[in-house]
């Protein structure tokens, strides 16, 4: 439903909300409504090759890894947001005494000034789109 949303929506208001969730269960429906007739083999809605463990039950060996990784994740954007948060208090704070903090173009700049010495410095990505690619092909 969040795809559809951002897909179809030029701006996130609470109108498109319901009415993405309708076409996303309409949608659903009708995947499964022609895969169970197996006349159209495009709409298959036959998931049973996701299961390796209890396919009535829907659980498989990967359920943990995921429910560990939205926990993780979860986690993760909260403390990002509480940082989001201490920056932009921290920001308030100096424009108050300082010029230099109060305008928008020098706060964006001394941003991207920041953020690619990050980048530069330790070596985060570095690598490029083949070598990225390259790792997640390579399993040795």
């Amino acid at each position: 439903m969040l795809f559809a949303i951002e897909v179809t929506a030029s701006q996130f208001t609470v109108n498109n909300l319901w009415k993405s969730f309708f076409a996303s269960t309409i949608a659903v429906l009708c995947f499964k409504a022609f895969g169970a007739t197996e006349k159209a083999a495009l709409f298959s809605a036959d998931a049973s090759y996701f299961y390796q463990g209890d396919a009535s039950l829907g659980v498989n060996q990967e359920l943990p890894f995921h429910i560990i990784l939205g926990i993780f994740c979860g986690v993760l954007g909260s403390i990002y947001i509480s940082f989001q948060l201490f920056v932009n208090k921290t920001r308030k704070k100096l424009a108050a005494n300082y010029s230099l903090f109060s305008n928008d173009w020098y706060y964006t700049l001394g941003m991207v000034f920041v953020c690619t010495n990050l980048i530069y410095f330790t070596g985060v990505m570095q690598t490029g789109d083949k070598g990225i690619i390259n790792n997640m092909i390579n399993i040795d």
